[in-house]
C-alpha cells in the first residue's frame, strides 16, 4: 500500500540520517511478494518451475518492517523479471541517495541459484525420453548479479552488496558481491550429529576444524570480504548456559586467525575490535601472513597446523613498523609453547627483548633476542602485540 512504501521511506530517511548508512534487509533474490499486481499478471512468466502458485490468500511471512509478505518463487532466467526488477532498484538507489551520498549497504538473505523448467523464460530442457528437466542458470543469474552490481555502484562506489549464501560454490555469480556470508549450514550439520550422538558438544569444536577451514573457507579471502555467520545457538534447545561462552571464543578465534570476520560471538568481538582501534593501526595496508605460510617469520614449538598455530599481521604506518601475533589453541588443553619472531626480516630488531602483550587477559609474555614463552587457552586464542 501507499501508506506502507511511505511508512518505510521516512523509516529508511531517518535510519540514513541518524546512523549515515542504510541496509536495505531481506532482500531476496530468488522470491518476490505474491501481492505485487506485476506479479499477478506476469506470474506464469516469472516463477521458477516447479513450484507453488501463490496468491493473495496463500501464507503469509513476516520479515523485518514488513507484515504478510507472500513468498512467490521467481527466476532470473526471466528477463521480464530482471527488467522488472533492475528498474525498481535503480528507482529505489536514486531516491535514498538524491540528497546525500551515505553508502547504502544491499543485503541479500538466502542467496542462491536455483534450479528451473520453466519454458515461459527458456529454462530447462528436454531428455531423451521427452521429458523436460530442470537446470541451474548460473550466467542468467550472474548476469542478474551483474546488472543489480552496477546499478548498486552507479549512485556510489562505497555501497555495498552482501550475499548470504551458507557455503553455495556459484561463484560464477556469487562474485559481484562485496561481502559473502557462509556457515548458517552447519545448524543442520549440527542437528544432525546431535540426533545421532547425544553427547554431541553445544559449540563448534567439533564442527569446524583447522583443516576444514583451510579447506572449505579460506578461498574466500582472495575475493570479497568474508563474514562468517553462527545461527547454532538460536537453534540448539536446551543449550547449557556455562558452555556458550566457550563456544564463542572459539568460533572467533578459528575465524580470525584465518583473517576471516564473524557475525555472531558478539561479545569477542566487540573486545577484539576495541584492542585493534586502540593499540593496531587496522587499515588497508594490513598485511595478513597465514600460519600455513609464515614459518620464516615466526616459529613455536608446539606447532601443529590441525592444532596449535599462529598467524601475524603487520603493518607499516608514519615510518613505524606494528605486528600483532593471533595464536589459536584448538586442543581441549592449554598450551605452554616457546616462540619466536625473525625480527630481522620484520624490521622490527628494537622490540628484541621487549614483550608480547594481550590485552584482552592483560598478561604479558616477556622477549629475550625475540624469543620467548606463551601460554594459550584450552579453545582459545591470544591477541598478542609487540610492544617495547
Amino acid at each position: 500500500s501507499e501508506k506502507f512504501q511511505n511508512k518505510r521511506r521516512a523509516r529508511s530517511k531517518g535510519e540514513w540520517k541518524n546512523s549515515r548508512f542504510i541496509t536495505a534487509h531481506y532482500l531476496n533474490n530468488r522470491a518476490t511478494d505474491a501481492r505485487l499486481p506485476e506479479y499477478k499478471y506476469f506470474q506464469e512468466e516469472w516463477r521458477s518451475a516447479p513450484s507453488n502458485r501463490p496468491n493473495n490468500k496463500g501464507k503469509s511471512i513476516k520479515l523485518t518492517g514488513q507484515k504478510n509478505y507472500i513468498m512467490a518463487p521467481v527466476c532470473y532466467g526471466s528477463k521480464n523479471y530482471l527488467n522488472f526488477y533492475i528498474y525498481y532498484l535503480n528507482k529505489f538507489m536514486k531516491e535514498m541517495t538524491r540528497d546525500s551520498s551515505a553508502p547504502i549497504g544491499l543485503y541479500f538473505d538466502v542467496s542462491a541459484v536455483i534450479s528451473c523448467q520453466n519454458s515461459f523464460h527458456g529454462c530447462g530442457y528436454i531428455d531423451s525420453n521427452g521429458k523436460r528437466q530442470s537446470e541451474i542458470q548460473i550466467l542468467a543469474w550472474r548476469e542478474a548479479m551483474k546488472r543489480i552490481y552496477r546499478v548498486t555502484k552507479k549512485y556510489g562506489q562505497k555501497n555495498w552488496i552482501t550475499c548470504h549464501m551458507s557455503g553455495q560454490p556459484h561463484m560464477a555469480y556469487l562474485s559481484f558481491a562485496d561481502i559473502l556470508i557462509p556457515g548458517e549450514q552447519f545448524v543442520a550439520y549440527f542437528n544432525m550429529k546431535k540426533a545421532q550422538e547425544k553427547l554431541w558438544p553445544y559449540n563448534y569444536t567439533k564442527m569446524l576444524s583447522l583443516p576444514r577451514m583451510r579447506a572449505e573457507f579460506t578461498p574466500y579471502v582472495w575475493g570479497g570480504g568474508h563474514v562468517f555467520l553462527s545461527e547454532i545457538w538460536h537453534f540448539a534447545k536446551g543449550q547449557p548456559k556455562e558452555v556458550k561462552q566457550p563456544a564463542a571464543e572459539h568460533f572467533f578465534g578459528i575465524c580470525f586467525v584465518h583473517d576471516t570476520m564473524i557475525w555472531g560471538a558478539e561479545w569477542a568481538k566487540e573486545k577484539v575490535l576495541k584492542a585493534l582501534n586502540d593499540h593496531f593501526p587496522w587499515n588497508d595496508q594490513v598485511v595478513f601472513h597465514p600460519y600455513w605460510n609464515n614459518q620464516s617469520l615466526i616459529s613455536m614449538k608446539k606447532f601443529d597446523k590441525d592444532k596449535i598455530v599462529a598467524s601475524l599481521f603487520t603493518n607499516h604506518k608514519n615510518n613505524e613498523y606494528y605486528l600483532m601475533a593471533f595464536a589459536f589453541n584448538d586442543t581441549d588443553k592449554e598450551v605452554f609453547t616457546e616462540i619466536k619472531l625473525n625480527l630481522n626480516k620484520l624490521n622490527m630488531t628494537k622490540y628484541k627483548n621487549g614483550i608480547l602483550w594481550d590485552p584482552l587477559s592483560g598478561k604479558k609474555f616477556n622477549l629475550s633476542d625475540g624469543k620467548g614463552n606463551i601460554t594459550i587457552p584450552a579453545r582459545n586464542f591470544r591477541m598478542l602485540f609487540l610492544k617495547k
